[in-house]
């Protein structure tokens, strides 16, 4: 953990400007941060973890364990400041859940190439080969099975730049993921990946049928550094702190308040309140 921090804070310099970035920047500067360090520094510090856990405890760490985490209030500070709005807010998780998917993309490029093997498939890994209707790879389970995740992650790329270029009202660098990485037609025909159980499933699927015939080394490569960053990072990289000013919270509990019936929450803060929270305990708000 000490390896990680140590290598996050030379990056940090990115944040010591002299005139106050927009939110936007501060938030690119953050997802900059994990990129180019966090990416690569927490699958090789789980690996390291991992081998000390089957010395000093003779078992491995399981491979989509997640025992770090991290999260973000940069673009959801909106108490503290009035230029973070919620549109900037939904630009910010866009951007954020963009740039998470173009990494795992070229992270799936690597093992589409790696696993070419064309036999000994676990019957669970050819039973989700099966299901993948459109692929070129009839042989090759384990790049059927990728292939398909890809479409999907180019899908999501596509989506995410469509609602950043709605927000932003002009033209964003649109990328041509279709033609940079080849054999990715019919992306529009299949379904975008919003969470991160939607990748981590079909990996895991992948991983265990790699142990289950013989190829555990090959298991515990890249396979395992794309579940692991899954696990850690999900399709938006961090979670994000949304913080509100507490004068946003009493307007919201006020139009509760009055809609009941009970009067207002901001007016009559006491009496209101303990009778609205009496109300919930009890469970007599059947109109929420």
């Amino acid at each position: 953990m000490i390896e990680i921090v140590s290598q996050t804070i030379p990056t940090l310099h990115i944040f010591n400007r002299r005139v106050k970035p927009t939110v936007q920047k501060e938030a690119a500067g953050g997802n900059a941060v994990i990129k180019s360090v966090l990416w690569d520094a927490v699958p090789s510090y789980l690996r390291k973890l991992d081998a000390q856990c089957l010395v000093t405890l003779g078992r491995k760490l399981p491979v989509d364990t997640a025992p770090i985490k991290f999260a973000s209030w940069i673009g959801g500070d909106r108490d503290g400041n009035p230029n973070c709005t919620p549109e900037v807010t939904l630009e910010v998780v866009t951007h954020q859940r963009l740039r998470a998917a173009k990494l795992f993309l070229n992270e799936l490029n690597v093992l589409y190439s790696e696993l070419a093997m064309s036999n000994r498939f676990s019957k669970e890994l050819i039973e989700l080969a099966a299901s993948v209707e459109e692929s070129d790879d009839n042989i090759e389970r384990y790049r059927r099975v990728i292939g398909h995740l890809r479409k999907r992650l180019v899908r999501t790329v596509k989506d995410c730049e469509a609602k950043l270029h709605h927000i932003n009202d002009s033209a964003v660098q649109l990328t041509s993921l279709e033609h940079a990485f080849g054999a990715l037609a019919g992306w529009e025909d299949v379904e975008p990946i919003v969470k991160a159980q939607e990748l981590l499933a079909p990996l895991g699927i992948i991983y265990d049928s790699l142990v289950e015939t013989g190829f555990e080394l090959v298991a515990d490569g890249h396979v395992s550094d794309i579940i692991r960053r899954v696990a850690v990072f999900g399709m938006t990289l961090v979670p994000l702190d949304i913080r509100e000013e507490s004068t946003r919270h009493t307007l919201a509990l006020d139009a509760i308040t009055r809609h009941l019936g009970i009067g207002s929450y901001k007016v009559g803060f006491v009496n209101v309140s303990f009778d609205f929270e009496i109300s919930l305990d009890q469970g007599t708000n059947s109109s929420l």
